[in-house]
């Protein structure tokens, strides 16, 4: 990544750091034991990269002896949770300083768009055991399923208020990676799966998920004196799906695709 690019990536992320580690969603158990079912029975040492503020590296630490999470980005660090057997650290997913051949998992979670791939992959098979497995997810715009109504309006903040300020690299999770597979030669077998986790979430917490958006904290900078979009939005889906108070609680779907890249045969 150039110094530049990675410059801009910072400051993206380092804006929204607080809500980003309060508000974007934990990831299901399900999800962990649909990975771990395709992975090297060894549990030893699992590697997360670019952790953010550490959702994946909690849930990887319940299956894993030791978790090392590692993230280029300080203030996102600061928000990560504190737990006995994960060690975070400043490091970028591309150039770990970690040695050969030491993890049984590597982990990438809503982050692999963001990578230099051609320096990525090299990288993280040389970290792990011959026998590892790079997991590699993310998840799709959410939606509320049998509420049509609340949903455009969602939809609609994502596509069109929003839609011009995301990155241009938003479209490979539109895309579920289908365009940033490995090459065979780092490893040779990749397993698709599709899932979704579902999560009950007060009008406050979907505004909260949603200024975590790095798309939200763009347009916010680009329109340092106008009006605050999400407020406009809140009326909307307020109205939209009968809530009474920011309190009342509606049910949030995050469709989920994994990538497990490995040398299997």
């Amino acid at each position: 990544m150039s110094t530049a690019a990675f410059s801009t990536l910072s400051g993206l992320f380092s804006k929204g750091s607080a809500s980003y580690a309060k508000f974007r969603p934990e990831y299901p158990a399900a999800l962990y034991n649909v990975i771990l079912q395709q992975a090297s029975p060894a549990r030893d040492l699992a590697v997360d990269l670019a952790t953010g503020s550490g959702q994946a590296a909690k849930g990887l630490s319940k299956h894993f002896a030791c978790v090392i999470a590692l993230d280029h980005n300080a203030d996102q660090l600061q928000h990560a949770g504190k737990f006995p057997n994960v060690r975070f650290q400043e490091g970028a997913a591309e150039n770990t300083g970690l040695g050969d051949g030491i993890a049984d998992l590597a982990a990438v979670a809503q982050a692999l768009h963001w990578f230099h791939l051609p320096t990525f992959y090299p990288e993280a098979r040389r970290i792990l055991k011959p026998e590892g497995t790079l997991a590699i997810w993310g998840y799709d715009t959410a939606n509320i399923p049998k509420q049509d109504e609340a949903n455009q309006v969602l939809q609609t903040f994502y596509q069109e208020t929003m839609g011009p300020y995301w990155s241009k690299r938003r479209r490979h999770i539109d895309n579920h990676y289908q365009d940033l597979e490995p090459p065979p030669e780092t490893f040779k077998r990749v397993h698709r799966i599709e899932t979704q986790m579902t999560r009950q979430m007060s009008l406050s917490e979907l505004i909260g998920y949603l200024s975590s958006w790095s798309a939200y904290n763009t347009f916010k900078d680009s329109n340092p004196n106008g009006p605050d979009v999400l407020l406009e939005f809140k009326q909307e889906i307020k109205t939209a799906a009968n809530m009474k108070s920011d309190e009342s609680q509606m049910t949030v779907l995050f469709p989920i695709f994994v990538l497990l890249c490995n040398n299997k045969a």
